[in-house]
């Protein structure tokens, strides 16, 4: 069985933001009993997270098909530069974000590099000829480009009361990825 995660990433988010913004979640998400206060060995790679607090339930839509009986169950607060991608899911589309075009074709690797290294990121649309960053481009399926994300590892569908929530705690939108590795 391969795991799955559910990523949320807040857009235009500066580093400075990042952090104030991680903090500012962890301590939520604790008062509200969604996650628990001690680092656990409950997510994937070298890190450590948070595993399911008393209410995790509140944020789930449905069924939490035994999230409590898995090791993997855990959420990981990623305070770093980078792209937040979609997993095993091939990318199929970077839409620009004036036409809409789908650009897969243009030099979008070479630009998330760029990105990545804080240089020149704006992909010139073959369809417009519109000059947009990497990080305004719609993925399909969702990636997200940023500072801060949060990650639930193996946790079921989120609710759209609990996203719309996080909107207004970061005070920006927020990409939504769903992955599986």
């Amino acid at each position: 069985m391969s795991d799955s995660y559910i990523t949320i990433v807040p857009t235009g988010v500066t580093n400075e933001k990042a952090k104030e913004l991680s903090k500012k979640s962890f301590d939520w998400l604790i008062e509200k009993e969604i996650i628990s206060k001690e680092k656990t060995d409950c997510v994937l790679g070298q890190n450590f997270g948070y595993a399911p607090g008393l209410r995790y339930k509140d944020i789930i839509d449905g069924d939490d098909f035994g999230l409590l009986n898995i090791k993997t169950n855990g959420l990981e607060f990623i305070l770093e530069r980078r792209v937040f991608d979609s997993g095993e899911n091939e990318l199929e589309e970077i839409n620009c974000p004036n036409c809409g075009f789908n650009n897969i074709d243009s030099e979008w690797g070479e630009k998330i590099g760029s990105w990545i290294n804080e240089e020149n990121d704006k992909i010139n649309c073959q369809e417009c000829d519109n000059d947009s960053s990497i990080t305004d481009y719609i993925f399909e399926p969702t990636w997200g480009l940023g500072e801060f994300g949060l990650t639930f590892w193996n946790w079921p569908s989120l609710t759209l009361d609990f996203l719309n929530e996080l909107r207004k705690l970061f005070d920006t939108d927020i990409k939504v990825i769903n992955g599986r590795l």
